[in-house]
């Protein structure tokens, strides 16, 4: 399973929110159902389960709210629960287990809320617990799944501003709330399945803004809450059920304004939370049931107001989260790389000799397209992506395609060790009909030695489906005239001692998670060519880095043996990939000022 440290990034997932929960349909498939920024109610589903791709929004027509709380029923069926914008109770449900379709808004007659949340009980039946418009606490029952409710019960003499709802390991519910004194208080049933609580009891001197709660792999109930300070703390049960817990303990540093947790495969609990700066960060348990935790990690450059968390099918949590600017984001764990994929193909080298006449054609068999990207750029880029022997001052050569929206751009964008852009060049070639690359497309790129087997240019051709080239043009590094064009001086140029092709996100580390694709790679040179699992030790970027882009692009093997002809099949995952197969470095010089009109490449 993943790695708590191996996201995928930042995606949006179009729509914009003030609030967001979600759940896991009966066939594993995740939805999240959100308030709009105009207070209307939306969905949105994975159109598979542990899928990269969502169908997009869906409105549930009329229904408004200003808050919701979703849970799957003992039949299989999703139910949402929601404070309308008049401040009354509502719930709708699926018509069937994993449906489109649903009931319609149903009313919990005489029921007004501020705030609402669900729990399980042991029977699997739901109950609902929410803050009153008087701050009074109440709960509801159902009487059986999907059917009728018992109607609304008050605990007497409770007042709360926020609650959460956890099962215990015995099935008895606990519900835990930030009382109207912004005390922490708790309350659990008496038996699994009952109608008796044993009353509102204090977590002494713990004050709190919001809570949140999630069970330990040894059933130990562990809640996590924002302080009135807004310092970050947790407690838990010393044993399952146990109405003794711990104490009061502060993540020490880790400050924020709302706190989600959820549970990773193995039993390991994680919290993510929004910080007081609006960072997005997570913190988890360094193994399960364990007192220690990872510490304090951001999702960089991720900013939020409120996150969720939800599992997988396959356990990988995935949290779903409205952003400072109201748009909805998610990002999800990735599983351990497998084989080659996203910025991490086979290395091609021939023992450290500079590398001549080598060509790349990519063979596109069914149609490339982008569903979404981490930055503002839409597409994805094929990369050549190459490196000079040791002690020469371009260290790091990369060649190739970048897909604009419907654009096909090639570009050159070769750098120094120490990271500095001293070769670039960027050029319009092809204008499609759609996004996407049509199957049948075929890209060359053929780069030029000089007689001390430097590189000093390449040829990138455009050819359709019917063997019509619609581009060609030939790049002297020496010579280029393109926006943000740096060309070369004699001292600037390298050799090649390896290459590797990757099929990644467009620009400045950006991902792509791409809804189609496939082909082949065909490599051919003049020096026999050797497929390597990593960089051989003559190149200068043999750091165990490269490109900063990532996509959901699977590689096939490559033989053994030497050749001077090579092909590769390349391919999307569709469900979660390994986005990040090794470290990448973002270079920034493919940045393109908005409106810019780029020249196209000469013949």
């Amino acid at each position: 399973m993943a790695s708590q440290n191996s996201w995928g990034g930042q995606f949006p997932l179009g729509g914009s929110a003030n609030q967001i929960a979600a759940a896991q349909n009966a066939d594993g498939r995740l939805e999240i159902f959100y308030v709009g920024t105009n207070g209307d109610l939306f969905r949105n589903t994975q159109m598979e389960a542990d899928g990269l791709l969502w169908g997009g929004q869906a409105a549930f027509p009329g229904n408004s709210a200003q808050q919701i709380a979703a849970a799957r029923n003992q039949n299989g069926v999703l139910e949402i629960f929601y404070v309308g914008t008049n401040s009354d109770l509502y719930h709708n449900m699926q018509t069937a287990p994993g449906s489109a379709t649903w009931v319609g808004e149903t009313h919990f007659p005489g029921d007004s809320a501020k705030q609402v949340a669900v729990g399980t009980n042991a029977d699997g039946l739901l109950e609902i617990f929410y803050v009153g418009t008087n701050n009074d606490l109440y709960h509801n029952r159902q009487l059986s799944p999907d059917g009728a409710w018992a109607g609304q019960v008050s605990f007497p003499g409770n007042s709360a501003r926020q609650i959460a709802v956890g099962q215990n390991e015995d099935g008895r519910l606990e519900i835990f709330y930030v009382g109207t004194n912004n005390d922490l208080y708790h309350n659990w049933q008496t038996q699994p399945n009952g109608t008796a609580w044993n009353g509102e009891t204090p977590f002494q001197g713990n004050s709190a803004q919001q809570v949140t709660v999630a069970r330990n792999d040894d059933g130990r109930l562990e809640i996590f809450y924002v302080g009135t300070n807004n310092e970050l703390y947790h407690n838990w049960q010393t044993a399952p059920g146990s109405p003794v817990w711990f104490g009061e303990t502060s993540f020490q540093g880790n400050s924020g304004l709302q706190v989600a947790a959820g549970v990773n495969f193995g039993g390991r609990l994680e919290i993510f939370y929004v910080g007081t700066d609006n960072t997005l960060y997570h913190n988890w348990q360094t193994e399960a049931d364990a007192l220690a935790w990872n510490g304090q990690t951001a999702f960089s450059g991720d900013s939020a107001k409120q996150v969720t968390v939800a599992q997988n099918q396959d356990f990988r949590l995935e949290i779903f989260y409205v952003g400072t600017n109201n748009d909805i984001y998610h990002q999800w764990q990735t599983p351990p790389a497998q084989g080659f994929g996203s910025n991490s193909n086979y290395i091609l080298a021939s023992n450290c000799n500079p590398l001549l006449g080598v060509t790349v054609t990519i063979d596109v068999t069914q149609d490339i397209a982008a569903a979404a990207n981490t930055g503002p750029t839409s597409g994805f880029a094929f990369q050549l992506n190459a490196f000079s022997p040791e002690n020469e001052k371009c260290a790091f050569q990369q060649y190739g395609f970048t897909v604009f929206g419907s654009d096909i751009a090639g570009f050159v964008d070769n750098w120094t060790i120490q990271d500095s852009n001293i070769v670039r060049d960027y050029f319009s070639m092809v204008s499609l009909p759609s996004p996407k690359i049509p199957a049948g497309y075929k890209l060359t790129i053929s780069l030029q030695n000089d007689a001390q087997g430097n590189i000093t240019g390449a040829t990138y051709t455009v050819a359709d489906d019917n063997g019509k080239t619609l581009a060609s043009g030939k790049k002297v590094l020496t010579s280029l005239t393109g926006i943000g064009a740096i060309s070369a001086n004699a001292s600037d140029l390298a050799p090649i001692v390896a290459f590797e092709l990757d099929l990644v996100g467009p620009v400045n580390g950006e991902g792509a998670v791409l809804s189609s694709g496939a082909g082949t790679f065909t490599y051919t040179a003049t020096t026999p060519l050797t497929a390597l699992a990593s960089e051989p030790p003559c190149a200068e970027f043999n750091r165990g880095k490269g490109t900063a882009e990532t996509a959901n692009s699977e590689y096939g093997t490559l033989p053994a043996q030497a050749s001077t002809s090579l092909t590769q099949s390349f391919s999307v995952s569709l469900t979660a990939a390994a986005m990040w197969r090794k470290k990448g470095i973002a270079r920034p010089g493919l940045i393109v000022p908005a409106g810019t009109v780029i020249p196209k490449a000469s013949s």
